[in-house]
C-alpha cells in the first residue's frame, strides 16, 4: 500500500508548485530547441519523480517495521519459531534482531557451533515471516542484550531460552535493560 503524499494543504501547495514548474521548464526548453530535447527533458523528470516516490515509500515502509531484540540461549528451532511468533510477524513486519552472547572464548569448535547455531536462527526467524540480522555481542547475556538493546532500539525484547533445561532462567534481563522495554521469555532455542 502506497502512502497518500498529500497530507495537508501546504502539501497540495507544494505539489502543485512542483508539477507547474516542471511543466514550465519542459515549456521553455521545448520552445528554445526543439520537441525532442523537450520530450527527453519530460521523460527524464518523470524519472526522477518515480524514482523519488520509490524511495519515499520505501523509507515509509521501513519506517512501520516494528523491531525486536532476540536474545537466543542456543540454535532457534524452526517449528516452534512460526508457531509461536509467526503470527505476530505476520500481521506486522517486523525486524529481528538475534543477539548471540559470545560464549566460545577462544575455542574454534565452540565457536563454530556458535555459527552454526547462528545460521539456523536466521533461517527459522526468516521463515517464519521477519527480517533478520543477528550478531555475536560479548559478555554475558545480560551485558549482550544491554548492549545490543542500546545499538537497535527495539520495540520489544524476547528471550529464546532453551525448551528443556534453561541455563537462563536466573536471569535478570528486565534489570539489565532498566525496565526501558517489555521483555517476554519464550522456549524457543533447542
Amino acid at each position: 500500500m502506497l502512502p497518500f503524499p498529500i497530507r495537508s494543504e501546504a502539501d497540495a501547495f507544494r505539489w502543485v508548485v512542483i508539477v507547474g514548474l516542471a511543466g514550465l521548464s519542459i515549456g521553455i526548453l521545448t520552445s528554445l530547441t526543439s520537441s525532442t530535447v523537450g520530450a527527453l527533458w519530460g521523460l527524464l523528470l518523470l524519472v526522477s519523480a518515480l524514482v523519488g516516490g520509490f524511495r519515499a515509500w520505501r523509507r515509509g515502509r521501513d519506517a512501520e517495521r516494528r523491531r525486536m531484540l532476540l536474545v537466543a540461549e542456543g540454535a532457534l528451532h524452526p517449528a516452534t519459531v512460526r508457531e509461536t511468533m509467526g503470527d505476530q510477524w505476520s500481521r506486522e513486519p517486523h525486524d529481528v534482531l538475534i543477539v548471540v552472547p559470545d560464549q566460545a572464548a577462544g575455542d574454534a569448535v565452540a565457536y563454530e557451533r556458535q555459527r552454526q547455531d547462528m545460521e539456523i536462527s536466521l533461517q527459522a526467524v526468516k521463515e517464519a515471516g521477519a527480517r533478520p540480522s543477528a550478531r555475536v555481542f560479548e559478555g554475558s547475556p545480560e551485558e549482550a542484550a544491554a548492549q545490543a538493546h542500546g545499538e537497535f532500539t527495539p520495540h520489544e525484547v524476547v528471550v529464546a531460552t532453551r525448551e528443556r533445561g534453561s541455563e537462563w532462567a536466573e536471569h535478570d534481563f528486565e534489570a539489565a535493560l532498566g525496565g526501558a522495554t517489555p521483555v517476554s521469555r519464550h522456549p524457543l532455542a533447542r
